[in-house]
């Protein structure tokens, strides 16, 4: 978390700071994905030590152009005659020097303590994605009263907390609440809207990259994508926290560059008159979409997230049940293999709560199926389970086998459902069934559709005992541009993937909650955890961390439950930490004193 000594700046050059610069660039043409495999079932899977799939930021185009554009000086000017204030924002335009194209600056202060700023082109050539989905209700917006002279607009809020003075050439705000000033944005000049290449120099280290991955062996402490994005930023010094919530959905880069200075002051004894403070630059940089921050005043940490969840929605509570122990493997192999695990935590006093099953429960890989052969009443076990008050989790992954016999499959082709690729055809990747759509999760009416899969009527074989895992979700795709679909991919209102990967897992997640509420009629909390998540994700359920695996020769310790050998708390030898077991057993102890619900 970067320190901030004084104030959070956004590319300022002021002393003892956090500094942040808005980086946006324009749409680019990647190479077509490589082609699906017609026939048979895939077995492609990133093996350890495979990380080499996988982009560093250098290996990213728009990041490296943006990395050469950043200068010490800003080519944008406020142009003061175009300033405009209404109900609920203050508008006006910034001008490039060099390439006389204007964009639009909207300022909105909101009642709870958040100022949001907005770039966007003031004409682009086609819309640009907005990732509003990610935000809850009503924003409540105050007036802007404005002062101006010369060389400054000052914007107050209509409660007085907040001062907003923008410098008219070069463009920059100091934004000051309570007579502090504590964020300074563009100051050092590194607000770049991409329009023209231009030349900048590069900067030192390998930033955090927001793209939604499906890597396996995360490496720890590693910056390149996983399974979820959160772009949200804090920064603490002592009584004083802020935060800068990102709102894009495309592929984003965070450079975040940390260094000490010195500040003098005459007063006091000579060796109390030199400090060292922290100054930190952070860099957002997004590959489309438009610019859309939030800034979050504070002043606590408690007061960032209250301010944060009043965005995107505050932390869906749990049903009981899902605080005590979840046992999961891959994979139990019929419905015998099921009632024996159960049977030997009842044989040994073991407590818990929920068991898990795999893809492997299904016909062939087909979502809302059952194998017949190996589990042949699956209505029958999972009454056996609820009458120890114990629940099943079942998989539903985004990707749907190619098989016009099979009823989910057909259903959404004729409805035209999927995602479709730059031609305007289905798009069709590689997963575990073989060759796959992808429901377009984006689509309002397919999340409606999806959601009405998970009714007791619809989906055979299911109880109110069943809850649902949404994995491979990034969207995963074997033989797509590093295992996820291809930039150019289309979905609902014709936006590109590009513009909105980062927030596939989450629609699937919202459309299978609503799913589960609506099949107990609001009565029962939802269980969802999805392995892809965005900002708001969290309002729908919880989400996976990840896959760790140990270095070679940590120690691990391997636990076996009963019922079968291969059962182990936790993961498989090697893949979990002593810390993490020690957390598994004091779950366990603490579902052991709870009702199972």
């Amino acid at each position: 978390m970067p320190r901030i000594p004084d104030r959070l700046e956004m590319g300022g050059v002021l002393k003892s700071c956090c500094q942040v610069g808005f980086v946006v660039v324009g749409y680019m043409e990647l190479p077509k994905p490589v082609s699906s495999q017609e026939t048979g079932e895939s077995s492609s899977v990133l093996e350890e030590g495979g990380e080499d799939k996988f982009k560093t930021s250098e290996d990213i185009a728009f990041y490296r152009r943006q990395v050469q554009q950043i200068s010490d000086s800003s080519p944008y000017q406020i142009l003061m005659n175009t300033l405009t204030l209404s109900e609920t924002c203050a508008n006006v335009h910034l001008h490039h020097s060099a390439t006389k194209e204007d964009l639009l600056l909207e300022l909105h202060c909101l009642k709870n303590g958040i100022v949001r700023v907005k770039i966007n082109e003031l004409q682009p050539i086609k819309p640009r994605y907005e990732a509003t989905d990610a935000l809850i209700g009503e924003q409540h917006p105050q007036r802007w009263t404005s002062q101006t002279n010369k060389d400054a607009i000052t914007l107050s809020s209509e409660d007085g907390h907040v001062q907003l003075q923008m410098m008219t050439s070069p463009f920059h705000m100091e934004l000051s609440s309570g007579n502090e000033s504590i964020v300074s944005v563009n100051a050092k000049g590194r607000l770049h809207f991409e329009t023209l290449q231009a030349k900048l120099s590069p900067r030192d280290g390998d930033p955090y990259r927001l793209y939604n991955l499906d890597v396996f062996a995360y490496k720890i402490w590693s910056k390149m994508g996983l399974y979820g994005s959160v772009p949200l930023l804090i920064a603490h010094k002592p009584g004083q926290t802020v935060g800068i919530f990102w709102l894009n959905a495309s592929e984003t880069l965070v450079d975040i560059n940390i260094a000490n200075a010195s500040q003098s002051s005459d007063v006091g004894p000579p060796e109390k008159r030199r400090k060292v403070v922290a100054n930190t630059d952070v860099v957002w940089m997004s590959e489309s979409g438009v610019i859309d921050a939030f800034i979050l005043l504070g002043p606590s940490p408690f007061d960032v997230f209250r301010q944060y969840a009043e965005l995107t929605g505050f932390q869906a509570l749990p049903p009981l049940f899902a605080l005590g122990y979840h046992q999961c493997r891959w994979n139990y192999e019929n419905q015998e293999d099921v009632l024996s695990v159960d049977q030997g935590f009842d044989k040994h006093g073991i407590p818990y709560d929920v068991i898990w099953l795999d893809i492997e429960h299904t016909q062939g890989k087909r979502y809302f199926t059952w194998d017949e052969k190996q589990f042949p009443d699956p209505q029958g076990m999972q009454l056996h389970l609820q009458d120890k008050k114990r629940k099943l989790v079942v998989i539903s992954d985004p990707h749907i086998k190619i098989d016009p016999d099979y009823f989910i499959f057909s259903e959404a082709k004729k409805a035209g459902y999927f995602v479709k690729d730059s031609e305007g055809n289905d798009f069709v990747g590689s997963c575990w069934p073989g060759p796959c759509s992808y429901l377009d999760f984006c689509n309002p009416e397919v999340r409606k559709w999806y959601s009405d899969k998970f009714s007791l009527s619809s989906y055979k074989g299911s109880t109110d005992s069943l809850f649902i895992w949404n994995d491979m979700n990034e969207p995963s795709v074997f033989d797509g541009p590093e295992q996820t679909m291809s930039k150019n991919a289309v979905h609902f209102g014709g936006w590109e993937h590009r513009d909105l990967h980062n927030l596939y897992g989450f629609y699937q997640h919202w459309a299978s909650a609503d799913g589960l509420i609506q099949r107990s009629k609001g009565s029962k909390r939802p269980f969802v955890l999805s392995r892809s998540f965005f900002a708001g994700s969290q309002r729908f359920g919880n989400a996976l961390l990840a896959h760790p695996v140990t270095e070679a020769g940590a120690k691990t310790v391997n636990i076996l439950l009963p019922g079968s050998k291969e059962d182990i708390l936790g993961t498989v030898a090697g893949r979990a930490s002593l810390l993490e077991l020690i957390q598994i057993f004091v779950t366990s102890a603490f579902a052991a004193n709870l009702p199972s619900a």
